[in-house]
C-alpha cells in the first residue's frame, strides 16, 4: 500500500474518532462547565460585582463546547482530508494545550512571580475578564455561524463567508487568542508568559494549515481570502 493511501486510510479513521469520541470529549467539558457556571451565579448573587462578567463569560464558552460537541457528531462530509500527520497532530495540540495551564502553579518561584505590580494585578485581572468575554463571545460565534462545517482536524468542508467571517477568515482562532491574552493577564508570571506564548504559535500553525488546504482545494476560498483579513479585519479606505 503507498505512503498515500496509508495517510488517507488514517485520515478516515481520525475523523471517525473526531466525530464519536471528540464530539463526547466536548459535551463532557461542557457539563463540567456548568458547574463553573453555577459558582458564578452563587458568587454574583453574594455581591460580587465582577461575578457578572464571570458568569457571562463561562456561560460563552459553555455554548462553545457545546455547539462543537453538536457540530462535531453531525458535521458534513469532508470534500478534502487530512493530507499528512501535521494536519492531525497540531489541531489536536491547539485544542488541548489549555490543559496545560493547570501546570503553572507548578513551576518555581520564579517564573511563578507576577511580573506585575501589586496594585496593578486587580485591574488587569479586570480588563482580562472584560477581554475573554469578547473572545468568547466571538468564537461561540463562529462556531455557531461554521455549524456542519465546524472541525477540530485539518479537511475542507463548505466554505462559509457569513457572520463573523464576513471580516476575518478565522474568528474561532481570533476569539482564543483574546483569552490567551486574558490568561496571561490574569496572572503576568513568566511561566504563563511562556505556555501563551507556546499556544498561540501553536494556534497560528493550525491556522496556517487550515488556510493552506482551503487554498490548495477552493478557487472560492480564494477569492474569499483577497476580501478578508487572516485573524483581523482588512480595512479599505
Amino acid at each position: 500500500m503507498s505512503s498515500a493511501a496509508s495517510m488517507q486510510r488514517v485520515a478516515r479513521v481520525a475523523l471517525f474518532i473526531e466525530r464519536y469520541a471528540l464530539s463526547l470529549l466536548f459535551f463532557w467539558f461542557a457539563s463540567k462547565q456548568l458547574g463553573r457556571i453555577e459558582f458564578a451565579v452563587h458568587a454574583w448573587r453574594g455581591g460580587n460585582a465582577a461575578a457578572f462578567a464571570d458568569l457571562v463569560n463561562q456561560s460563552l464558552i459553555f455554548v462553545l463546547q457545546l455547539v462543537a460537541g453538536i457540530a462535531l457528531l453531525v458535521n458534513k462530509p469532508a470534500e478534502r482530508l487530512p493530507q499528512n500527520w501535521k494536519e492531525l497532530v497540531v489541531p489536536l495540540l491547539g485544542t488541548f494545550f489549555y490543559l496545560s495551564y493547570g501546570l503553572a502553579g507548578n513551576f518555581p518561584e520564579p517564573l511563578r512571580s507576577s511580573l506585575a505590580p501589586r496594585q496593578w494585578q486587580a485591574p488587569l485581572a479586570a480588563i482580562g475578564l472584560g477581554i475573554s468575554c469578547v473572545g468568547s463571545a466571538i468564537a461561540a460565534w463562529g462556531a455557531i455561524t461554521l455549524g456542519r462545517s465546524f472541525a477540530v482536524l485539518v479537511a475542507v468542508r463548505d466554505i462559509v463567508s457569513r457572520g463573523p467571517y464576513r471580516f476575518v477568515r478565522h474568528p474561532i482562532y481570533l476569539g482564543y487568542i483574546l483569552n490567551m491574552v486574558t490568561l496571561f493577564l490574569s496572572r503576568a508570571s513568566l511561566g504563563m508568559a511562556l505556555l501563551v506564548a507556546t499556544h498561540f504559535a501553536i494556534t497560528l500553525w493550525r491556522a496556517q494549515l487550515e488556510e493552506a488546504s482551503l487554498q490548495a482545494h477552493s478557487e472560492t476560498y480564494r477569492r474569499y481570502a483577497q476580501r478578508t483579513g487572516f485573524l483581523l479585519p482588512r480595512f479599505r479606505s
